[in-house]
């Protein structure tokens, strides 16, 4: 079937009806650039001025990283609301004075201790692999792996929120009667904890958008319900593969299109699938 869309006729052929045969189409907004006729390697060349969508923030629904490394990124990725809360908890009742520190009990020693680790551990380690040849390794399935920037970024902002929730602990301490004075104060670690998340946020994504920006990224000819892709000679399922040439988001879950990311297939290489559909 040349001119057909798969996506819409397996959907017809699954319910027992015959299938209708429709021409494929490409379509792309207006003033966002021209597509080029010719096709090389199953992608559209498109010039240059292509427009930027930002990657989704999560991973695909049906993709599951290991209990460790998703226990790992989870720490990494909130390590600034952790650290705003240790940071308070600690030195809030204690006052940032050893004496207040030492009055506490064994139990609130060992909770202080624990928070102060899932703080400030994931951004010692953020800081230290920022430089590093094995960051991508190490953070592999993180959007902050693209580059040491998001890296460093993330990590001293971590460190800051830590930093300005022991403040906002102190003030808190020194005002017992009215806590509610220290309020502005205590909303000054997660603002700042905010603002240093979406500059990380922003840097990881740099690369990408001045490839996509630059018409550096591929194109690829896409069926009506996205789910399949023309790599020249057929029609293969976005689902079961996705181009070798196409560009990936930071955190390797998506690939580009050309308008829009898609979730990058579930099946490791080398695993035989379904056959593509002709």
């Amino acid at each position: 079937m040349a001119n057909g869309l798969p996506g819409s006729t397996s959907a017809l052929r699954d319910r027992g009806r015959r299938p209708r045969r429709s021409r494929s189409r490409f379509s792309t907004r207006r003033g966002f650039g021209t597509l080029a006729i010719a096709m090389v390697g199953g992608s559209v060349g498109v010039s240059p001025g292509q427009v930027w969508r930002s990657p989704p923030w999560s991973w695909p629904q049906y993709r599951r990283l290991g209990v460790w490394r998703t226990l790992l990124l989870r720490a990494a990725g909130q390590s600034p609301f952790t650290a705003w809360l240790a940071g308070w908890i600690i030195f809030g009742p204690t006052g940032l004075t050893p004496a207040g520190f030492a009055a506490l009990s064994i139990s609130a020693h060992v909770l202080a201790v624990l928070l102060a680790v899932l703080a400030l551990g994931p951004a010692l380690l953020l800081l230290a692999s920022a430089a590093s040849r094995s960051r991508r390794s190490i953070w592999s399935g993180a959007w902050w792996s693209a580059n040491g920037a998001s890296q460093a970024v993330l990590g001293l902002t971590t460190m800051a929120c830590f930093g300005l929730a022991c403040v906002a602990g102190y003030f808190t301490y020194q005002a017992p009667t009215d806590p509610f004075s220290a309020f502005p104060v205590f909303l000054v670690s997660p603002a700042a904890g905010a603002v240093g998340f979406l500059v990380a946020w922003i840097c990881s994504n740099r690369d990408v958008k001045r490839t996509i920006r630059g018409g550096l990224a591929a194109g690829y000819w896409m069926s009506s319900d996205r789910r399949w892709w023309w790599d020249g000679t057929q029609w293969v399922d976005a689902f079961f593969r996705a181009p070798d040439s196409a560009l990936r988001s930071p955190d390797e879950g998506y690939w580009w299109t050309g308008t829009q990311w898609i979730a990058l297939p579930l099946t490791p290489r080398g695993v035989k699938t379904r056959q593509p559909y002709r």
